[in-house]
């Protein structure tokens, strides 16, 4: 673990601050048990700039073994909300 923190802080000038809380929009939290990530801050964020905070909030159920394709024939919606689930 430490030759790959050194090669990562000479190669890429990372800095080994100990615990990650916040990695590219994520939160992260870590403890004993585990790791576990959200996007709390950055969900709350985006509804406010589309002005849809504190909507009522519904349960929507993914498909099992559904095949992702580029281009699935739907219409074009906002890119922001794809990821949230």
């Amino acid at each position: 673990m430490e030759d790959f923190k050194k090669e990562m802080m000479r190669r890429y000038g990372m800095n080994d601050m100990r615990l990650v809380h916040h990695f590219f929009n994520i939160e992260v939290y870590q403890d004993d048990i585990g790791v576990f990530i959200c996007q709390k801050k950055f969900v709350e964020r985006i509804l406010k700039i589309l002005r849809i905070f504190g909507c009522k909030l519904v349960n929507v159920p993914l498909i099992v073994n559904e095949k992702l394709m580029k281009d699935d024939g739907e219409k074009k919606v906002v890119g922001n909300l794809l990821y949230f689930s």
